[in-house]
């Protein structure tokens, strides 16, 4: 059965304080290993595209209507994607969500201020993984458009396909941005109102 606690109006030292390195880390670590994967599939696309024919239009029509329909849906995809992914987090980081975080999902039961310290940094963590798969999933279909344009010689004889590839610099270009270090973190919560000063 889990425990309950008093009301508590977590500060901005309590936060700052248990956001530490092996707090944060474990965060640091799978955005990065979402970047990493990105540019391990985008540097296959590169090595494919340059070691692979252009291909003639009349070898590879089916193909080549499957990349145009392929790319179509991609950018109906991408586009609503990144226009709505800050509005998600905001969603997703509020200060009424805070109280919902059942009290089992954090190991501090001793004392309160670090409770709520833990859930405030369990509801980032998980926004953050949620709002970086989002871009990483628009990616890799773009990145997979991409791969099967590269070894069939599409994208080296017609070009306008590497359109597809914008989700991924994009995705790249955001996750770095929003990398989740100790300053980034606080200031998301500061712009949640998860804190008191």
């Amino acid at each position: 059965m889990a425990k309950s606690f008093p009301e508590h109006r977590l500060t901005y030292s309590e936060l700052r304080q248990h956001l530490t390195p092996e707090n944060i880390k474990p965060i640091q670590i799978i955005q990065l290993s979402l970047v990493s994967g990105l540019v391990i599939v985008g540097a296959l696309v590169i090595l494919l595209y340059y070691n692979i024919e252009p291909s003639q239009d009349h070898t590879v029509s089916d193909i080549l209507f499957l990349v145009q329909i392929l790319t179509l849906v991609h950018i109906m995809f991408a586009v609503p994607m990144y226009i709505l992914s800050p509005i998600f987090l905001k969603k997703l980081v509020r200060k009424d969500r805070l109280s919902k975080i059942p009290d089992d999902t954090v190991s501090s039961t001793a004392h309160t201020e670090m409770n709520q310290a833990e859930k405030c940094l369990f509801m980032i963590r998980s926004a953050i993984i949620i709002r970086s798969a989002m871009y990483e999933g628009v990616a890799f279909f773009g990145l997979t458009i991409c791969l099967l344009g590269a070894a069939k010689g599409i994208l080296q004889s017609h070009t306008v396909y590497w359109v597809n590839a914008f989700s991924t610099i994009a995705a790249l270009w955001l996750m770095l941005k929003t990398y989740p270090s100790r300053d980034m973190i606080l200031e998301t919560c500061r712009k949640a109102k998860l804190f008191v000063s």
